[in-house]
């Protein structure tokens, strides 16, 4: 998914991504939020880019698979935090006129 890594690190994200297809593959998709969220507390004290693509993907599995905008709009403040140069962060996920007050 074009994630820069450190060297170290490589394993670890090629086995998520890989762990990620198979959930997604086969629906199981409350798992894999748990994996993120999992992977996100292990990570939490690290300045990996990784972190913010985690947040990314945890974004999207929520508004697009999960349909929880709620908890969608959540992980998109939390991805642009860690990572406010991601001109992808910048999708419109949530048009203003769907905003509900």
């Amino acid at each position: 998914r074009g994630v820069v890594v450190e060297v170290g690190q490589a394993l670890p994200v090629q086995a998520f991504d890989e762990m990620e297809g198979l959930l997604l593959e086969t629906g199981q998709l409350e798992l894999l939020e748990e994996q993120y969220r999992r992977m996100l507390y292990l990570l939490r004290d690290n300045e990996s880019p990784w972190i913010g693509e985690l947040w990314k993907r945890l974004t999207l599995l929520y508004d697009q698979e999960l349909k929880d905008r709620e908890r969608a709009r959540t992980a998109l403040m939390a991805a642009r935090q860690k990572n406010p140069a991601d001109e992808s962060l910048e999708l419109e996920l949530f048009p203003e006129s769907d905003e509900e007050d």
